[in-house]
């Protein structure tokens, strides 16, 4: 019995030190030269195409969550709200008759890899499209149902809720209204500043956080679509919550919806990294007020409206990059053990929808890592979470993003100029000082 006590607990330390590494610190700090001049070029292709007709179609549907935590004990089951379900949704851009890109947006708190392929593989399907021009986007609600996490986020939040047989058929569904209600539609967008109910929670943090709310309205023969962003995590509703819910941002779609004759209203999580809600947890509240701006907005977008927009969708090259999970101090998770912990994806696209740039990142951008400079220019967290805390460098060891800054500081630092020359950044690069 000794002896065998001595090799679980050999075996057990064994397990330990093969699970951890030391983060590597001798990567270069600065983007390599190939990487910044793909970049410059993509960047210039996309703002360079000529304006024409743009084209459009939407669609959504509530996520298939009748099973919630069937696999959970029976104190931590959770019911669907009926009156304001979760939902997702498709865009499809283009020109008229070309569909160019679509984009797939879920209230949920991050979509991991293998849930995106099936979002991309069945809406592809429907649309006919191939899966890498198809973005998918999780709206970062806390409190949303639950997809097939891996074993790190299985254990904070709980088990999967989400059957993949009906999630395949919802987004199938809403890329199938999408492509039906495809026409030629006006573009107009606006943005303002919004700071009173967005608040830095990172004490020590070497920014402050991005307080422009946005917002692009798309309009065509009396049919409206609304994609808007803001960087406060939508955490109102806690992710413990007896419900699944989509947190402020899915009242404010159903307010807009309802009220003030919005088909369908799509939001994009800006730079997240840091920002949090400054207001009582109460996000009715946030999304009443959150949606008169909106109405404001919209109606300033729908006055400047056009019917000629350019459009251009580009996939932007990364550089090399080891994501690992922070375990103690510099020592992080071994390969196999960040395999383990759950696959995510790492990637970067531009779209440019007429006078707006929206970069989609595979993580968490804090504005301090890529700085604020317009309305126009949109950071959209999320599309993917393989890359983490996208931080200042300076910002690595503050809490509470610290555990998930899954980037050493030279990756980051190289993350950083990447995205401030796709985002347009580059006028207030912060990190040269």
């Amino acid at each position: 019995m000794k002896r065998l006590l001595i090799c679980i607990v050999a075996l057990a330390l064994a397990a330990g030190v093969t699970s951890l590494r030391l983060r590597p610190t001798d990567g270069p700090s600065k983007l390599p030269e190939a990487l910044q001049k793909a970049a410059f070029a993509k960047v210039a292709r996309a703002w360079s195409s000529r304006p024409g007709q743009l084209a459009a179609g939407w669609g959504l549907a509530d996520l298939p969550i009748a099973k919630l935590g069937t696999a959970d004990p029976e104190s931590k089951k959770r019911s669907a709200r009926a009156e304001l379900p979760p939902r997702l949704s498709v865009l499809v851009l283009g020109q008229p008759g070309a569909p160019k890109m679509a984009l797939v947006t879920a209230e949920m708190l991050s979509i991991p890899a293998r849930t995106a392929l099936l979002l991309r593989a069945y809406a592809g399907e429907a649309l006919s499209m191939p899966r890498e021009y198809i973005v998918v986007v999780a709206t970062h609600t806390h409190a949303g149902p639950r997809p097939h996490f891996g074993p790190a986020l299985r254990v904070a939040f709980g088990h999967p809720e989400l059957e993949e047989r009906g999630l395949a058929s919802a987004v199938a569904y809403a890329a199938d209204q999408a492509r039906r209600s495809y026409q030629q539609v006006r573009f107009g967008a606006s943005s303002s500043r919004l700071s009173t109910y967005i608040a830095n929670r990172s004490p020590g943090a070497s920014s402050p956080v991005d307080d422009r709310l946005r917002a692009v309205q798309l309009s065509a023969q009396g049919r409206r679509v609304l994609l808007w962003s803001y960087a406060a995590h939508p955490t109102l509703v806690a992710r413990s919550s007896r419900q699944a819910d989509g947190d402020y941002p899915a009242r404010v779609a159903s307010i807009l919806e309802e009220q003030a004759g919005f088909d369908q209203v799509i939001f994009l999580p800006g730079r997240t990294a840091h920002a949090t809600v400054a207001t009582e947890r109460n996000p009715d509240r946030l999304a009443e007020i959150l949606a008169h701006a909106l109405r404001g907005l919209a109606e300033v977008a729908d006055n400047g409206s056009t019917a000629q927009a350019g459009l251009a969708f580009e996939p932007i090259e990364l550089p090399t990059l080891d994501p690992r999970f922070t375990l103690f101090g510099d020592l992080v998770a071994a390969p196999w053990l960040q395999k383990w912990l759950g696959r995510n994806e790492s990637q970067v696209h531009l779209l440019r929808l007429g006078s707006v740039g929206m970069t989609f990142v595979a993580g968490e951008v804090s504005n301090g890592l890529v700085p604020s400079t317009s309305g126009d220019q949109w950071v959209v967290s999320l599309s993917g979470s393989g890359l983490g805390y996208l931080v200042d460098p300076r910002d690595r060891s503050v809490e509470p993003e610290r555990p998930l800054v899954l980037l050493g500081t030279n990756e980051l630092g190289q993350m950083g100029e990447l995205l401030r020359i796709v985002a347009g950044s580059l006028s207030t690069d912060r990190l040269s000082e």
